[in-house]
């Protein structure tokens, strides 16, 4: 298996853990959305079907979307996208994809709870987290870790929000 220690958890969370509201994001960020563009630009960035579903394609991105079912097909790249749309039966064949080509760069794991939770458990030794203030409503939550296995390695104050690197 590829290296999981390539994977990279972004994400942005709530004081009480919410990620997403009704298959959405419970708050607007611009400030947030430039940084998770800059930061996965040019990278291979895996996601389960439901994220995918809700924010589609990412330009400049090669996308693995896993998903248990096996009837789920990835859509055709949009017209006019260089970057490529893959599908994954498992986290652990995202990866595979992601380095198939030869990538040995950081691969981003951009969500739902459960990708987060598997890349958690499979090694993955970095978190960059935008931790917004505040404890909106939300049907997802980020799942816990144990932070005497991390340690914070940057804290960037923007407006309103931190990015905060973590690192096991």
């Amino acid at each position: 298996m590829p290296n999981p220690g390539q994977l990279v958890l972004i994400a942005a969370v709530a004081e009480n853990g919410v990620i997403g509201a009704a298959g959405g994001m419970p708050w607007h960020l611009p400030g947030d959305l430039r940084h998770f563009k800059e930061a996965t630009s040019g990278h291979p960035v895996i996601m389960g079907r439901k994220t995918y579903e809700a924010v589609g394609a990412l330009p400049s991105r090669d996308v693995i979307v896993v998903s248990r079912d096996r009837t789920w097909a990835t859509p055709p790249t949009p017209a006019g996208q260089r970057k490529r749309t893959f599908s994954a039966r498992s986290l652990d064949a995202a990866l595979l994809i992601a380095t198939v080509d030869g990538y040995t760069g950081p691969v981003f794991v951009a969500g739902g709870a459960q990708i987060y939770r598997l890349a958690l458990d499979a090694g993955a030794r970095r978190q960059v987290l935008s931790e917004v203030p505040g404890s909106p409503d939300g049907d997802t939550v980020y799942p816990d870790f144990d932070r005497t296995e991390w340690a914070v390695e940057t804290r960037e104050p923007r407006d309103g929000f931190d990015i905060v690197t973590w690192v096991r």
